[in-house]
């Protein structure tokens, strides 16, 4: 679905990862990236290679950028004057994407791989740190997700079913007012009740260690008669 426009978009390819503040559809399949920049109409040069290193993440990831704006936000402004003022669209289209602009000289094609590496190109800047063919990260990219790593946190997260919590009957996690570093020494055993053993277990803990390992419903009468002695009749 096309939209109008996409806040805080996130390009990632070849290595190169950028944040644009905001980025346009222009229709035809074309966006116009824009950043938002405190400072004077006048004094936008100064952001051009930022602007271009945008360009060259969205390029890489396959967007057909269009134009390159900065929007000049006025630290001079006040409140009371009109809006229009404080922001001011700088187009720098030529300055950026044009043949000799700032994108051409951090990210320039290259007719064969043995030319050498521009200098100050972000092809340069990914040899000399050896994270050519490598994610952002200088890490490897992976065909699957890192395998989760369980925390006695992780109960309170909404993706807990579907990731460490996921085909458990009964999760550790169940065993009340368990502590992180009790977690960190019964978790060696399993992420199942049933796996870990009951030594150490406080009366509480142990008490839904028996239910689950017993498979049945253990009532504590003494709390059952001691609650329901507080009702009065009739009960409505």
């Amino acid at each position: 679905e096309e939209q109008p426009a996409l806040f805080q978009a996130v390009f990632l390819a070849d290595g190169v990862v950028a944040r644009a503040d905001v980025v346009e559809y222009a229709g035809d399949g074309q966006w116009d990236i824009v950043e938002v920049k405190s400072c004077s109409e006048t004094s936008t040069a100064k952001y051009h290679y930022d602007v271009a290193f945008t360009c060259a993440a969205a390029r890489r990831s396959g967007v057909e950028v269009r134009k390159a704006v900065i929007v000049a936000c006025a630290s001079t402004w006040r409140v009371g004057e009109p809006t229009e003022a404080r922001f001011r669209r700088v187009d720098c289209t030529r300055e950026v994407l044009g043949g000799m602009g700032a994108l051409s000289t951090i990210d320039p094609p290259r007719r064969d791989e043995s030319d050498p590496l521009p200098q100050g190109s972000i092809a340069e800047v990914l040899e000399k740190t050896g994270n050519r063919g490598r994610s952002w990260t200088g890490v490897p990219e992976l065909d699957a997700s890192p395998r989760a790593q369980a925390e006695s946190h992780c109960k309170k997260c909404p993706m807990f079913k579907e990731c460490v919590g996921a085909n458990l009957t009964h999760p550790l996690w169940e065993l009340p007012r368990i502590s992180a570093r009790r977690f960190a020494q019964l978790s060696e055993y399993g992420l199942e009740v049933t796996s870990v053993p009951s030594d150490g277990l406080s009366k509480a803990q142990k008490k839904h260690w028996d239910c689950v390992n017993q498979g049945r419903t253990i009532i504590d009468q003494r709390a059952l008669s001691r609650e329901l002695s507080g009702v009065r009749l009739p009960v409505y």
